[in-house]
């Protein structure tokens, strides 16, 4: 009994392992930043965002924020309910210098199922 504990233990985990690698991303639904992007402006950042839906998946949200990475406030934010697959805004006014995180937010649909997928990255205006 005592070998046997730890052998079926080893398997769980392994099989527990193997079916949450299996799964990948869910419904095969993108979100990533455009080539290049998001990009410094002067006292500002430009954004790209790409969203993809899988198959019998609809893109149904967009939401894009840009954060002042010092002080955690936002500055910026806009929603895009029924996004197109390529969203392109460039965020300006928001001084020059200053670092900010930039977070890209999706919502995918299929009938009652949901996929959130999330992007974040941090940019440096000129």
């Amino acid at each position: 009994m005592r070998v046997l504990r730890p052998v079926l233990l080893l398997a769980v985990l392994c099989g527990l392992a193997a079916a949450t690698h299996s799964q990948g991303p869910r419904g095969g639904n993108r979100l990533s930043w455009g080539r290049g992007f998001p990009s410094p402006l002067d006292g500002g950042v430009a954004v790209v965002v790409t969203g993809a839906p899988g198959n019998g998946w609809d893109f149904t949200d967009l939401t894009v924020r840009v954060i002042d990475d010092a002080t955690n406030k936002t500055l910026a934010e806009d929603n895009h309910p029924s996004p197109a697959a390529i969203v392109m805004k460039d965020y300006a006014g928001l001084g020059g210098g200053l670092t900010v995180r930039v977070t890209a937010m999706a919502t995918f649909q299929k009938g009652a199922d949901f996929d959130f997928l999330d992007l974040e990255t941090t940019v440096t205006t000129k």
